[in-house]
């Protein structure tokens, strides 16, 4: 959902449907220079990768008229790494866009939480998530059978992110 996003904000004024269908495989592949993605390295994000990611985005623009970053369990951020990040949020630049995800909002800072916009989206059933799965391994040509795509409907505890990860390191074997 997230990467659709994104697409869709880089892509809003761009009419030639190639350079669209460019920007978005760059964008999904991870090879667009104006959007950065920050996981948490360990088990925390680290102050030092927002202070990277601060200083990079101190610079215009690379490919585009918007950067983007994404912080990826925004929610496993110490209390240091919190008020970098507010720093950052409380002086928001116009072209530059924050997309923080989190599984558990209520671990953020409250003044955090006031800075943003939030989107909340609700666990699916498995049942659902089985569908989509057999919808993407059929689409990419991929032999799975019905009972491993239960499976990891219910390991992933509702979440398609997490689904789509754990038959991503399934194929990948």
């Amino acid at each position: 959902i997230v990467l659709s996003f994104v697409k869709m904000i880089l892509c809003k004024d761009i009419e030639d449907e190639n350079e669209k269908s460019i920007i978005c495989k760059r964008v999904d592949d991870g090879n667009y220079l104006d959007v950065k993605v920050i996981e948490p390295d360990g088990m925390w994000i680290k102050k030092e990768q927002l202070l990277d990611l601060q200083s990079e985005f101190n610079k215009r623009a690379f490919e585009g008229n918007k950067k983007i970053y994404i912080i990826k369990n925004a929610e496993r951020m110490n209390s240091q790494t919190s008020n970098s990040i507010l720093k950052f949020l409380e002086e928001p630049v116009d072209d530059i866009i924050a997309i923080l995800v989190v599984d558990n909002v209520n671990l953020l800072l409250s003044t955090i939480i006031s800075r943003c916009q939030c989107f909340s989206f609700k666990r699916i059933s498995n049942d659902m998530i089985v569908d989509r799965l057999n919808t993407v391994c059929k689409s990419e040509g991929i032999d799975i059978e019905d009972e491993v795509l239960e499976e990891i409907a219910i390991s992933s505890d509702g979440g398609m992110r997490d689904a789509l990860g754990a038959l991503d390191k399934l194929i990948s074997y």
